[in-house]
Formats: C-alpha cells, structure tokens, sequence
C-alpha cells in the first residue's frame, strides 16, 4: 500500500496497482474507486487487511496518511514544478552571465564560447602553424582533448571545419571522441548556491499528478 497524496480528511492510496480514495469522516468513513464512483465497504479494516494480505489495516492507512501529510509541507504540484524549471533557467543565466561568474566560466569555457568565424579565420590557421609547439606545450592527452572540444563546438554549426579539426586529431594518431569538460567545482558550488536562493524561495518538490490532487479536492465533504 503507497500513499500517493492527503489533502485535509481525504486519502489517496495504491494498492495492488489500483488507485482508491479513502475519505475518513470520523462519523462513517467512504471509499472512491479511481474514477470518484462510490464503494460500498462495510468493514474498512477488513477491506484493507485482505487487499493487503494482512499487512496493512485501517489504522496503518490512518498512521501513513499522518506520516506524509506532515512531509507533504515540503511539496509543489506538476504545474509548479514546471515553473520551477523556467525558473531555474533564468537564475542559471542570470546568476552567471549578470555577475563575476562570466569571467571564471568563460575562461574554463573558452573554447566553448569563442565567437564561431574566429575558429577557422583564427584558431585553425595559428594551430596549422604551430602544431609542433602544441604538442611539445600542451601534451599529447591535453592537446587531444582541446581539439575534441573543438571538433565538438564544429560540428553543431561548421561541419566543414569539424573535419579540418578531425585531421589534427588524427595527426596525433587518434580518432575524436566526447571530450573532457573542465572541472569548476568552485564555481559550480557557488552558482549552486546563488540559484537555489533565487529558485527555491519557499518551494520543494513532490511527484502528486494534478489529476489526483483534483480528485482529492472534488470529494471533500459538500462537493460530491
């Protein structure tokens, strides 16, 4: 048996797959089935107890009820977590490229954020030029990587210079593969940080499907 979502004096829980409302009025208590129809149960402990092979009785479903409305303060619905994400977003692109994060991200990101027609007027030709040197400077496994992000960044929108970039890797006698992004844990800690003040003001997350916290509504007393 999972509690699925509590609102006020209804619950609603699985059980063997099937959805069931239980709305427990203290003066005779009423079951739903998941369409809202109306269950006639003339002995909810029994039901529960056979529904559950014994494991679970009336007063577990009371208890757990208890149990997830006391966490359920920390919870949003689907809409809420969707504005969440929006949210979160823009946070994300304020909070780096309105305030001194751009500069720790975009020398991290360098090769990631230079401006496309300076790849082949200006990176290609200096590498062309200087492909020993890159080699005795940087490393093989450094250069390698360097030019897989490259390779990367070309071939989203400059495929023909993805291939020019594919042939430096293969000089190193290597083929191009996903490259290693740069490590930034300070960076990240703090913009994890200044997102989650922006983003998470007052808000936490639950799974609970709008459909079911409307059902839940829709049976609380005088509405059905």
């Amino acid at each position: 048996m999972i509690i699925r979502y509590v609102e006020n004096d209804v619950t609603v829980f699985e059980v063997n797959g099937e959805l069931f409302y239980f709305r427990d009025n203290p003066n005779m208590p009423e079951m739903f089935d998941s369409q809202l129809k109306k269950m006639v149960v003339p002995n909810f402990d029994n039901w529960i107890q056979a529904q559950t092979s014994q494991k679970y009785s009336l007063h577990s479903l009371r208890d757990m009820s208890v149990a997830f409305r006391a966490g359920f303060d920390c919870s949003i619905s689907d809409n809420d977590a969707r504005k969440l994400v929006i949210n979160t977003i823009i946070a994300t692109k304020r909070s780096i490229f309105h305030t001194d994060l751009a500069t720790g991200y975009s020398r991290a990101y360098f090769i990631e954020l230079i401006d496309l027609p300076k790849v082949e007027e200006v990176h290609v030709k200096s590498i062309v030029v200087n492909f020993e040197k890159l080699v005795k400077k940087c490393g093989r496994d450094r250069l390698y990587n360097y030019l897989c992000r490259f390779w990367q960044v070309c071939n989203y929108n400059l495929p023909n210079v993805a291939a020019v970039f594919e042939n430096f890797i293969k000089r190193l006698g290597l083929q191009p593969s996903s490259p290693h992004y740069p490590e930034t844990p300070d960076l990240d800690n703090e913009l994890e940080e200044r997102v989650g003040q922006m983003v998470f003001k007052g808000v936490s997350l639950c799974h609970v499907t709008d459909e079911i916290i409307s059902n839940a509504r829709r049976i609380q007393p005088k509405r059905i």
